[in-house]
């Protein structure tokens, strides 16, 4: 039977909260790396652990990022030229140069960055097109626009960027957090090949053993959501060396071309190789996103989570924001776990029509 992974924040960290989210068919509390302390990690999870909870640890990875923006909204015009460079702590954002409105980046992309490349930044809400990189800026022209926030992440679908699979922030949290409270999961991010969970292995055992730790080793929980990772031989390759497998089809959906569309069809593909490999597997990302701020789902997200449970029979469905800082977190888990809970006798009901 399906069961729920839900991630753990400022709306959900209360007792009473996670009291209702156990009997709920939750049994994996995720911690996001992503966000708040490594205090803050063990505090939670430590807590989660007292009621019952297995716990996944979930990397931050090398995610391209915005760098800090002096407004808390800029507005973007579709149609404009913009320039993204490394941010200089010296500088305020925006700035303007020779006309054209400048944005920081917590990486250097003009490494990387070639002309006519897609350029996506807010989870593809603005969408640009590299027109030419000029020593450490990249020029994109607006292809369609809007308001963005400090930090919000940034895409490049068509770039091999190399960046190091385990990030500093990725490091130091494992280093404390897993002696501490001894994840069942660890879920590392923008997994490219089976090298990438090896590094992570090594990195794990090293950990261990400082801490003489030799009864306990956690599972790997590899998300797909690069390119590079859902190739065939790839595919089937990082499925052999995880425990278990995320559909990760917020990243997916802007690493693969054309964006959006591949990611139904990868979430079929990847579904199959794990029954055929014996692998349990997560259906993750905006299953009830619209819930972050409104009381009831969409038909669509309604639809989606039928397919989750009920067609693809998903080890676990995945929520995100809708958790951790929703405003309807017991809500989102009470409406999986009715979909879970009636799957039989409502499916029994539609054969009983035929």
């Amino acid at each position: 039977m399906t069961k729920i992974v839900a991630t753990i924040g400022p709306s959900s960290q209360d007792t009473d909260t996670l009291n209702f989210f156990w009997e709920h068919s939750v049994q994996i509390a995720r911690l996001n790396f992503s966000h708040n302390s490594v205090d803050w990690h063990i505090e939670i999870g430590q807590k989660c652990r007292n009621i019952g909870f297995d716990l996944m640890v979930d990397l931050a990875g090398p995610k391209i990022l915005l760098g800090f923006l002096g407004s808390e909204k800029v507005m973007i015009n579709t149609g404009d030229t913009i320039a993204i460079e490394k941010q200089n702590l010296d500088y305020q954002y925006p700035y303007i140069h020779q006309g054209i409105q400048v944005l920081p980046c917590q990486f250097e992309i003009a490494n990387f960055a070639k002309s006519g490349q897609p350029l996506l930044i807010d989870d593809g809400k603005i969408d640009c097109e590299v027109v030419r990189v000029v020593e450490e800026r990249v020029y994109c022209k607006v292809r369609h626009g809007g308001l963005v926030k400090s930090n919000k992440g940034l895409n490049m679908p068509l770039s091999s960027i190399e960046i190091d699979f385990l990030v500093d922030r990725d490091r130091d949290f494992l280093t404390k957090v897993v002696p501490a409270i001894k994840p069942e999961y660890v879920a590392p991010s923008f997994v490219k090949t089976k090298n990438d969970l090896e590094k992570l292995r090594n990195f794990l055992s090293n950990i261990l053993t400082q801490n003489q730790i030799k009864d306990y080793f956690p599972k790997i929980c590899t998300k797909i959501e690069m390119a590079e990772a859902v190739e065939n031989d790839n595919l089937i390759e990082i499925i052999k060396e995880s425990d278990m497998i995320m559909i990760a089809r917020g990243d997916l959906a802007l690493e693969t071309l054309p964006n959006h569309i591949k990611v139904p069809f990868l979430q079929e593909k990847i579904k199959q190789l794990c029954r055929k490999l014996g692998k349990p597997f997560i259906i993750a990302t905006q299953i009830l996103e619209t819930m972050c701020d409104n009381p009831v789902p969409t038909r669509a997200e309604m639809s989606d989570l039928y397919r989750a449970v009920c067609i693809d029979e998903a080890d676990f469905v995945m929520l995100s924001g809708e958790s951790a800082t929703g405003k309807f977190s017991t809500k989102c888990v009470q409406l999986m776990h009715d979909m879970i809970t009636y799957k039989k006798s409502l499916i029994q009901e539609i054969l009983n029509l035929s």
